[in-house]
Parts: structure tokens; C-alpha cells; sequence
């Protein structure tokens, strides 16, 4: 459980120096998991908690040739400070020992909370006519993610796939996210996977690339401080960087931990045709619903974001009329 977050450099055996470490917490639920991002510290991982990850809601639908998973996430990071105060166990003074002491402690000024929505949506087209049901062939599959968050000078987009239709054959060819930061890139993220894992355990490496903000001086940290004695703990990453880290964590949730949800099971409700093993009628969901029918569901959050098919379809014919026109522009 959980993972390690290395500072990358290309000819060192051990892949870089370690930088953050993830561990899972108590839930009040195994369906509520939450993460804790700690800040490694010569080489050992330290209680100086600057990222909390939480996925609140996970919802799963599925019916013979449609699939929607909406993961909601809530997110927080901060800065850690030094501050002169009394420990929860050193309450009080001894000869010589004083219980106050300057000691690292989470910064309330300087914090950022966000929140995540990620919503994955598989299609599988259906030929009554021809086959009497689902088709088999891969090509007729079509997946995407729409990300989905409460700031709005955030834009999560999952990288196309390089086809004319731009979208994916299969959900695990989704591995490239970008994140925009007011119109500019300012992350990028793709996953690894690992051809010939063994069972449905499988934790990818996941490499983030973040652009650098730009970093206060010494003197300009201590300015910012309430002149207590307060000066700002120095990691790789602020506040901008660890939010960034952790969007990128919230998305590739399997690198942290294994899949803790029944997302499998109804993929393969969505292949399976009515009454055959493992279909939606087989294992007793509900089949009576659409995409409306979740955002009704999500209602009380206004920045989830969901994918149009009809729209899309649309959008393709549209893209197809734009490619003919200028083909014969071209050949005038």
C-alpha cells in the first residue's frame, strides 16, 4: 500500500532521491479511502503531513454496451512551518527541558483544497441486425475521460488517442493527462503499466512532470511569517506543486494502492450480453438508466463533468465535413 515519490534523475540505480512518501489512513469506510502525502527526510519518512487525499464518492453503472464510473475526490495540501509551541505531549516545562520548543507544524495561512471529479465512460456499439448483439470487434469500443474540478483556473484533459476518431479502443490506453494552469501547461502525467503482470493487481509507475513556480526568497518566506519565530519548512514541491501531485495521484489511484472498487466486474457487465454470466441481469444492477440519470445523481456537485456521445458523434461529422472542404480547397 501506498507509494514513494523520487525526485527523477536518469543514471541513478535506485531512480532518485526520495521525496514524499503516500500511506494510507484510517476510513470510516473501506469504501472511502484517503491518503496521506509525508514529507521524506534523510531518508526517512517523517509526520510532516503536507497533502490529504480523500475519494468520497464512487459511483458504478453499467448495462450490455454502455459503462460510467464517477469518482469524487477532495484534496488538500499545505505548507509545513516551524513554530515555536508545545507538543499534544509535552505539555508542560521541566528543569532544564523546556516543552516549548520550535517544532514543524502544518502552515493554515498557506493551503490550497480542491475538488475532483473523474469520470470514465466506455461505449460499445451493438449490431441486432447483423450479430443479434454486441460486436466483438475492438474497433467498434470507444473510451474517454472527462476530468472535471471546482477551480476554475484549473483544466484537466486526458490526452486523445492517436486515431481519426481520437478516442481510446480500451480504458487502460488512457495514460497521458495534461493540466492547464490559467491557459498555460504546467503538468503533465503518464502512467506505465507492465505487459505480463500476474492477477488483477497491477501498480503503475507513474511520472509526473511539473513546471517550477516560482520560489519565494529566504528573507520574502520569513516576511510572509506572523513574526513568531515562524520560517517555512523547505521540500521540493509549494503549495501550487503539491496540489499539481496530487490531481496527478488522484487520477492514477492504482499506483497508490489496488483497485478497491467493483470497476472490473462492471466492465465486463458491459460486454456480456442479457443472461449470459457476469451480465448486468446476472449479477442484478439495474439497467434502466443514462448519463442523465448520473448527473442527476451528482447534482450536488456543479463541476462534475461528463462526456456527450450523441454530442461527440456530432462533432466527428462536423470535423469530417471541415477535412472534405479543405481537401477540395486544396486540390483547387
Amino acid at each position: 500500500m501506498g507509494c514513494t515519490i523520487v525526485n527523477f534523475e536518469q543514471h541513478t540505480a535506485n531512480g532518485g532521491e526520495a521525496q514524499y512518501r503516500i500511506k494510507m489512513r484510517l476510513s470510516h469506510s473501506e469504501h472511502v479511502p484517503r491518503y496521506q502525502l509525508h514529507v521524506v527526510h534523510l531518508g526517512k519518512t517523517t509526520q510532516w503531513i503536507v497533502g490529504h487525499m480523500e475519494k468520497t464518492e464512487t459511483h458504478l453503472r453499467a448495462k450490455p454496451g454502455e459503462f460510467v464510473r464517477v469518482q469524487v475526490w477532495k484534496l488538500t495540501c499545505n505548507s509545513m512551518v516551524w513554530e515555536q509551541r508545545r507538543s499534544a505531549l509535552h505539555r508542560q516545562s521541566n528543569p532544564c527541558i523546556g516543552a516549548v520548543k520550535s517544532r514543524p507544524t502544518p502552515s493554515a495561512s498557506d493551503m490550497l483544497m480542491m475538488g475532483m471529479t473523474i469520470a470514465t465512460q466506455g461505449k460499445r456499439k451493438v449490431d441486432v441486425q447483423e450479430t443479434g448483439g454486441l460486436m466483438d470487434d475492438d474497433e467498434t469500443e470507444r473510451w474517454v475521460q472527462t476530468i472535471g474540478v471546482d477551480n476554475k483556473a484549473y483544466k484537466l484533459t486526458v490526452e486523445p488517442a492517436k486515431t481519426l476518431d481520437k478516442q481510446h479502443r480500451s480504458m487502460k490506453s488512457m495514460n497521458v493527462m495534461r493540466v492547464l494552469y490559467r491557459g498555460k501547461k504546467v503538468c503533465t502525467a503518464r502512467k506505465q503499466r507492465f505487459a505480463g503482470a500476474l492477477g488483477k493487481v497491477e501498480q503503475p509507475y507513474l511520472g509526473v512532470q511539473i513546471k517550477p513556480s516560482e520560489k519565494k526568497t529566504d528573507h520574502d518566506a520569513d516576511a510572509d511569517g506572523d513574526g513568531g519565530g515562524m520560517s517555512v519548512l523547505q521540500s521540493l514541491l509549494d503549495t501550487h506543486g503539491l496540489m499539481l501531485l496530487l490531481l496527478c495521484l488522484a487520477w492514477s489511484e492504482e499506483t497508490m494502492s489496488p483497485q478497491r472498487d467493483m470497476t472490473e466486474r462492471f466492465i465486463a457487465a458491459m460486454t456480456a450480453m442479457p443472461g449470459e454470466p457476469g451480465s448486468a441481469d446476472d449479477l442484478g444492477l439495474s439497467v434502466q438508466w443514462d448519463t442523465d440519470d448520473v448527473k442527476k445523481r451528482l447534482k450536488h456537485i456543479p463541476y462534475a463533468a461528463f462526456h456527450n456521445w450523441v454530442e461527440r458523434v456530432g462533432q466527428n461529422v462536423q470535423e469530417q465535413e471541415d477535412e472534405c472542404d479543405e481537401d477540395v480547397l486544396a486540390q483547387v
